[in-house]
């Protein structure tokens, strides 16, 4: 095969990072109507993707990194919703990585949904005693043993 060495990009050296940056600017502001659209997938890239997986080469991301990543974010304190969301665009930029033939796979759809790994202690509000604790408690070790419920 001729590789055109000028426009030839190695997959292996792209990082996270700059990933996000070509399918934000290339693959979802050509195509996103809505600037509020825009600025979530913009505000989730730069503050919570680029600074805990950007350095990671595009092919070296695993979906253990991810999980690891949506937990710590978690046990920060941030909402599902965030996490999400989160997950969203990361799922999106891995999916159209795919496609284009940056990686073999997306690894996002190896990491369950966000609802199915929040940590106990986010649902055990302090003060919270009783039947209604217990409740509680138990739903949270069903999700630790990735039993999956409903809210």
């Amino acid at each position: 095969h001729d590789i055109n060495q000028e426009t030839f990009i190695n997959p292996e050296k792209i990082k996270v990072s700059e990933w996000c940056d070509t399918w934000f600017e290339d693959y979802k502001k050509p195509v996103t109507e809505k600037m509020a659209t825009l600025s979530v997938y913009d505000e989730k890239i730069r503050n919570y993707i680029k600074p805990q997986l950007g350095h990671y080469n595009l092919q070296d991301l695993k979906g253990i990194h991810l999980q690891k990543f949506y937990n710590k974010m978690a046990k920060e304190g941030l909402s599902r919703s965030v996490i999400r969301c989160v997950h969203a665009t990361i799922d999106m930029a891995l999916e159209q990585a795919r496609k284009n033939g940056l990686v073999l796979k997306n690894v996002a759809k190896d990491v369950p949904g966000p609802r199915y790994f929040q940590l106990y202690d986010i649902f055990l509000p302090s003060g919270l005693h009783g039947e209604d604790g217990a409740v509680i408690v138990a739903s949270a070790v069903c999700v630790l043993k990735n039993c999956y419920f409903h809210n």
